[in-house]
């Protein structure tokens, strides 16, 4: 699973008309709708502007006015096989004087999304559980060995008169008793939420705590 960090504008030109694609990170369709707002302005003279949506698992496609199934849903398909969410794409088409037919614009649309998918940048997104951790300095080389047994993704941390850590687990089952047990009872610890999480280096982040740049 992943989701787009950098995209940039592709153009793909097939009899004349013309294929602008791009790739955009977004949280919501009301996000989606907004971009999508936005690039109708800025390309008022286009034939269409077709899109496709994909956010955690949930799909949406928009033809725009070309025939049914010709134009987003090509799209869509290409973010579920590459299973790609949190993304949004869209395609702006220029009519170039002769028309494609069903599977000339079947290819078209499929041929701009993919440049565009090569042409991008992506982040692996994780979804896990969050858990915050309480626990004081003579256990942490035991939660610390309990964490990499675990294969732990480590968020945040704090050192006051105990340590609390962010960590993020993809399997949780036993993991509140062990932990109970590494810290011989001492430790505290709060489930958190399922989030999704990327990295960059050693750190940990959750979706939503980087600037998004298409």
């Amino acid at each position: 699973m992943k989701t787009v960090s950098k995209s940039n504008e592709i153009l793909y030109t097939i009899e004349g008309s013309r294929f602008l694609a791009q790739l955009h990170a977004v949280s919501s369709k009301e996000e989606a709708d907004d971009i999508i707002r936005s690039i109708r302005k800025a390309h008022m003279k286009s034939t269409h502007v077709v899109s496709a949506l994909r956010l955690d698992g949930e799909g949406y496609y928009d033809d725009d006015g070309e025939p049914a199934q010709t134009a987003g849903a090509p799209l869509l398909s290409l973010l579920e096989g590459e299973d790609i969410v949190f993304t949004l794409i869209t395609c702006v088409r220029y009519f170039g004087g002769t028309k494609l037919g069903k599977g000339g614009l079947i290819r078209a649309y499929s041929e701009s999304g993919r440049e565009a998918i090569r042409e991008a940048s992506f982040q692996p997104l994780f979804q896990v559980r969050s858990f915050t951790l309480t626990f004081s300095y003579p256990d942490q080389n035991a939660v610390d060995h309990l964490l990499n047994m675990r294969n732990a993704f480590r968020g945040a941390i704090e050192y006051t008169q105990e340590i609390k850590a962010k960590v993020y687990l993809k399997e949780t089952e036993g993991f509140h008793s062990q932990y109970l047990d590494a810290t011989q009872g001492r430790g505290l610890i709060e489930p958190g939420e399922q989030v999704y999480i990327y990295q960059i280096g050693e750190q940990t982040f959750e979706r939503g705590d980087y600037e998004r740049k298409d």
